[in-house]
């Protein structure tokens, strides 16, 4: 499956309830390490903030990103699918075959619009 960015941001913005504790704490470690280093710039302390969240991390979380930020995006993705596939809606537009940017809008990014 490819696993582009906008379909990453639609899952964790939609679907985020459907991930475990231990996805979920990997999930907002990725955030904080995203942030981090937007302001490492301004001050090189943040990367102990770093440490600090990686230390008080629970070993399963961790290992969910030993393979990168990448990979554990698309397997948790993918295992929502897999297990969720009932209750989550991938709206694709029917024109183009872009993701549209909720499960229930009826116009896609490029402006395309469907009524149901």
């Amino acid at each position: 499956m490819v696993v582009s960015d906008d379909l990453i941001s639609y899952i964790f913005k939609f679907y985020d309830s459907y991930l475990t504790e231990n996805e979920f704490e990997a999930w907002e470690f990725l955030i904080l390490k995203k942030k981090i280093k937007a302001h490492l710039f301004y001050n090189p302390n943040e990367e102990q903030r770093i440490r600090k969240k990686t230390d008080s991390m629970n070993k399963d979380s961790i290992k969910l990103l030993k393979d990168g930020e990448h990979q554990f995006y698309k397997d948790v993705i993918e295992r929502i699918l897999r297990e969720k596939s009932e209750d989550v809606i991938i709206n694709i537009c029917p024109i183009c075959g872009v993701l549209r940017r909720t499960p229930w809008t009826n116009q896609c990014r490029n402006g395309h619009k469907i009524d149901n």
